[in-house]
This record gives C-alpha cells, sequence and structure tokens, in this order.
C-alpha cells in the first residue's frame, strides 16, 4: 500500500496530465474510485481519469501512451514510470451479452459519462479547481454510508451483471448498507450472474475474501443468493451464524491464503472439495494446491487426539514432514482464527513446530550431491535417503551436521547394496 506521500505523488502526476489536456483546448476530470477513496479518506490506489479528448489526440500528446483500450476510449499514458489510464467521456449502449456494451459513443460531456456508472459513490469527478461533479448525489451517500445503483438498478445490472457482485465487494469493503430498490434488484437479477465468465467472478470474491470486512460480504452473498447461480456454485448454504461469526476474526489476518482455509474450514470444506471448488474457480493451480495442503494437514492432525504429548510430538512433526511446513503455518494461523478459542488449544502443536530445526531436505547440511560423492545413494533410492535424514534431524535425533549426517547414511546404507537403499542401520 502507498504511503502518504507515494499517494500525493500519484496525484501530482495526474494532475499534470489534466493541465496538458485543458493547455490543449480539453477538459480532463480525476473520475472513480480516487474520487470516492479520497472523500472518504481512504488511501488511493491508481488514478483514472476522464477527458473530452479523443484517443488518437490523447495518444499524439503523451511522449509515452499505449492503445490499451481504444474500443473504448482509454488510453495507458505513462508519467515517470506510473501508468495512468486516460478515457475518452463515452455513452455506451446495448449489452446483449450481459457485461460489455455493443456500441459506444464518444461525448462530451461529463455528466452523461457518469451517467452510465454503476453506483453513485463511483459516479463522481473532480476537476482541478476543485470543483466536484456529482450529479446523483455519491457524496451524501458515501456520508450516509449507503451503496446506491445511478438510476434504475435494473437496468444497470441488466447492462452487466457482474455489477451485482460488485455491489457485494464495495458494501463490505467500504461498511456500506446496500439500498433497499438496489438490493431488491439483486435478489431479483441473481440468477443473471451465470452469465459472467467464472474468471471475472473469482477476481470478485478474491477481493471480498480479502477485503476489510469478509464476514459482511459473505453474509450478503448468503442472503441475496447470488451464489447459487456461479458456474462453480459456492456451498454459502452451510454458512450457519456461527461460521460467519468465525469470518469476522479473518479481518485481522493479512495472508489471503490463511483467509481462504479460514473460510473453507468454517463451512466444513475439506481439502479435497475445496481443490475442486478452487479449480472450477479458476484459482491458479499453486494457490489451490497451497490451501488444499494447509486443509489436508488440518485434517490430519485430528488423529492426534488423545494422544500423550510425546507420541503426539512426534506423530505432529511427521505430519509437517508429509504436507510441508508452509501448510502447517497456515493452517495453524487459521486456527488461531477461531472466535471461541483463539487456537489456544494448539498451542502444543505451535512449540511443536518451532523446535523442529528442519522441515525439508533443502534445510539439511548435507545434499544429493554430498551423498552422491560419498559413494552412497543414486536414483530414487537417494531422495529416500535424504527423507531418512530429515526425519530423524526434524524429530530431533541427529544433529544437522554434514559430518555426522554423512556417518550416518553410511551407517543406514548395508554394504554391498547395488541400489544404495537405506536399510535398518541407524534407525
Amino acid at each position: 500500500m502507498m504511503d502518504f506521500r507515494e499517494q500525493e505523488t500519484l496525484l501530482t502526476l495526474a494532475w499534470q496530465i489534466v493541465d496538458r489536456l485543458e493547455a490543449a483546448g480539453r477538459r480532463a476530470w480525476l473520475v472513480g474510485g480516487c474520487v470516492r477513496d479520497r472523500l472518504s479518506g481512504r488511501p488511493i490506489k491508481d488514478v483514472d481519469i476522464a477527458t473530452s479528448a479523443l484517443p488518437d489526440e490523447v495518444l499524439a500528446m503523451f511522449e509515452r501512451a499505449e492503445p490499451t483500450g481504444l474500443a473504448h476510449g482509454t488510453v495507458t499514458v505513462i508519467l515517470r514510470g506510473r501508468p495512468f489510464e486516460v478515457t475518452t467521456l463515452r455513452s455506451e449502449s446495448g449489452y446483449s451479452d450481459g457485461r460489455r456494451p455493443d456500441e459506444v459513443r464518444f461525448i462530451d460531456d461529463i455528466r452523461e459519462d457518469l451517467a452510465r456508472r454503476d453506483f453513485t459513490i463511483n459516479a463522481m469527478a473532480l476537476a482541478k479547481s476543485g470543483e466536484l461533479i456529482d450529479p446523483f448525489g455519491g457524496k451524501r451517500d458515501l456520508e450516509s454510508r449507503l451503496l446506491r445503483a445511478v438510476g434504475d438498478p435494473r437496468q444497470r445490472f441488466a447492462e452487466d451483471a457482474l455489477r451485482m457482485l460488485r455491489a457485494v465487494r464495495f458494501a463490505a469493503e467500504y461498511g456500506l448498507a446496500v439500498e433497499a430498490g438496489t438490493w431488491d434488484a439483486i435478489v431479483e437479477m441473481a440468477p443473471r450472474i451465470r452469465m459472467i465468465a467464472i474468471e471475472r467472478v473469482r477476481m470478485e470474491l478474491e477481493r471480498i475474501t480479502e477485503g476489510s470486512d469478509p464476514a459482511a460480504g459473505y453474509r450478503m452473498l448468503a442472503d441475496s443468493g447470488l451464489y447459487r447461480h456461479f458456474k462453480t456454485p459456492l456451498p454459502l448454504d452451510r454458512l450457519t451464524e456461527k461460521a460467519a461469526d468465525a469470518l469476522g476474526a479473518m479481518a485481522a489476518c493479512s495472508d489471503g491464503a490463511v483467509r481462504w482455509v479460514r473460510l473453507f474450514a468454517s463451512l466444513g470444506i475439506g481439502p479435497e472439495e475445496a481443490g475442486r471448488l478452487m479449480r472450477g474457480l479458476t484459482f491458479s493451480r499453486r494457490k489451490t494446491d497451497e490451501i488444499a495442503a494447509a486443509l489436508a494437514f488440518g485434517t490430519a492432525c485430528g488423529t492426534l487426539a488423545g494422544r500423550k504429548d510425546g507420541d503426539a510430538s512426534r506423530a505432529f512433526k511427521r505430519l509437517v514432514l508429509r504436507h510441508g511446513k508452509p501448510a502447517a503455518e497456515r493452517w495453524l494461523a487459521a486456527r488461531n482464527l477461531d472466535p471461541e478459542t483463539g487456537g489456544t488449544d494448539l498451542e502444543p502443536a505451535r512449540a511443536w513446530l518451532a523446535e523442529m530445526p528442519v522441515a525439508d531436505t533443502k534445510e539439511l547440511a548435507v545434499g544429493g550431491r554430498d551423498l552422491l560423492a560419498a559413494g552412497l545413494a543414486q536414483g530414487r533410492a537417494l531422495g529416500e535417503l535424504l527423507g531418512a535424514l530429515l526425519e530423524r534431524v526434524a524429530l530431533g535425533e541427529l544433529p544437522n551436521d554434514r559430518e555426522r549426517l554423512i556417518g550416518e547414511a553410511k551407517a543406514m546404507v548395508p554394504k554391498g547394496n547395488p541400489d544404495g537403499e537405506p536399510g535398518g542401520g541407524g534407525r
């Protein structure tokens, strides 16, 4: 997140772009999210500019400008290494796919441009003079903590069904109540979200889950019924009041992956189901594997109940080696968000994890090359030998010392074994 000085630098550069456009006889304003965030006292992430200049004129005015969306009038201007989207004022019509306009017409009226936007809090423009162009009462709605569609909400959602999911995200992120007419339209038109590509749905879900109030977001998703109509539906029918309360603690965690683990665990979703859902929602393979591994680790930890401390400690450490330390850390962090226990029941497990000197073969003082040079193992047996050494060091049975490990490896490999496979020596 940018600090105050960086934000001011961003705004200064944006006003320089506005100055250049206006010096050429065109009008220009800061629009959308940056105006909303400035009025609400929130950090500004980026700055968009609306202008009466045509795209070709914008391209000609700036040394570094790229035609990133000419069909919709957008040119990206690069100033001192920072990108700014500069978009020609436009009106739109015809939304046959429920997502994009069939026709875009360039205009010179800022109010008409703002009229095509989704919500009043996003339909404001700021002039260099300080004049706020706010034809739909966005500033008033921000002050009243209200999210309201611009004009007829049914028309707005018919134009772009993704706006219904954006409504949930904005309301949760900014702590807003959804205006009654806007909410009724979401509930009525929820089935239209099926028209939206699942990638776009996933992006909004990530922003809700990793935003400032995921519990509020998921309550609204459940209450609106939107979740039922995703191309990969989420099982939010399982979102009991207790589960929703459990999501409230997620806001205190900055790790997005841990939040997803907490969400799935709260809904009773295990590793296999989580993997299917995340693949269907087009999450990256890496993120899917990370979250499924953490859930699998948590499931495996259930087998430790009732064991004596010594046995439980060794079994826990073996689970860490099997599933990976990152999976263990994410699971413990997710359990730490439990609103009832705060994860205090896992204090022994945290201590066991902390006392492990190694959790991966990369952390061993010897590597495959060392064992090959000692003539101890090759091929598949090399990995088995390293795994055996890793377990003994992780359990505290051997120091992580190069010479000791090579000596132990020699004892573990029977003489005359052509494959170098570990035997029972030293176990």
